[in-house]
């Protein structure tokens, strides 16, 4: 049985992510069929062509790689059809009301942990209420973090730093709004921290922390938790995207790795090993 898949965004997550699934899309389990994009002229051509968001909802799993902003935009209509939603972009969760819609169903809504591990012992953790606080510190290289809010002059400077510099102390909520292209495994990690509570309770456990480091090739993610269960510790280093820097090489994987779960669960079989 082929599972057809529409996609949301047609940028360097996605394109990867075609690459990545074509053992499944030569022995017939997966079709994809589509992508939804604002702009179709500024992208080559995506298998199944370009194709509105009706008709996206109408295949058996969607699978968002278009940023934060289009997560919100088209994530609850999508799930309220009775879609299933991959969603990419975590950070749209931040936003209360767009996780709730998310969370409400009936559509399956699959969360990529994208860039991180680890969360697996966060969420156990938390679940038997033994996680107190937890922490991030994402530090990735200066220009990636340049961002469009930003005044040229302090654009230029990121770009022109010669020491590591702490850009973002915050919350997890905080950081998807300053930096939405940067930080979604932060709130990966408090969704993670949340254990049976909402997801409100595991972001306000969580400290992010981002730093610009013109010195470094990957992207690095320092994860600590603590809590009655114990204390934690795991560094996570990436490199970046070669077509987009701002995220790292392995999120494409990721989702790839998350589609093959989900074609298995759903009884669709799976190509690789």
């Amino acid at each position: 049985m082929t599972a057809r898949i529409a996609l949301i965004g047609y940028g360097a997550i996605a394109r990867e992510l075609v690459e990545h699934l074509a053992p499944e899309r030569e022995a017939g389990v997966v079709e994809l069929a589509g992508a939804v994009v604002r702009h179709p002229e500024r992208h080559p051509s995506p298998p199944g062509g370009f194709v509105p968001i009706g008709e996206a909802a109408a295949r058996d799993l969607v699978v968002e790689c278009a940023g934060v902003a289009a997560a919100r935009q088209h994530g609850p209509a999508l799930v309220a059809a009775g879609t299933a939603l991959l969603v990419t972009s975590v950070g749209a969760l931040a936003d209360a009301e767009v996780a709730r819609a998310l969370l409400g169903g009936p559509g399956e809504l699959v969360l990529t942990s994208g860039a991180i591990g680890g969360l697996d012992l966060i969420r156990a953790a938390a679940q038997a209420g033994g996680l107190d606080r937890a922490t991030i510190t994402t530090t990735k290289t200066a220009s990636s973090l340049v961002q469009p809010w930003m005044g040229a002059a302090e654009a230029a400077r990121i770009r022109g730093l010669a020491e590591p510099e702490l850009l973002f102390d915050g919350t997890p909520a905080e950081a998807i709004e300053r930096f939405p292209g940067n930080v979604n495994v932060a709130v990966a990690l408090g969704i993670a921290a949340r254990g049976l509570g909402d997801i409100a309770d595991g972001l306000a456990r969580v400290r992010v922390r981002i730093v610009a480091d013109p010195r470094t090739d990957t992207s690095t993610h320092v994860i600590g938790a603590e809590g009655s269960s114990g204390a934690y510790r795991f560094e996570i280093g990436n490199r970046p995207s070669r077509a987009n820097p701002r995220t790292s090489a392995l999120t494409a994987q990721a989702v790839a790795a998350d589609v093959r779960a989900w074609l298995a669960r759903r009884g669709h079989g799976a190509a690789g090993p």
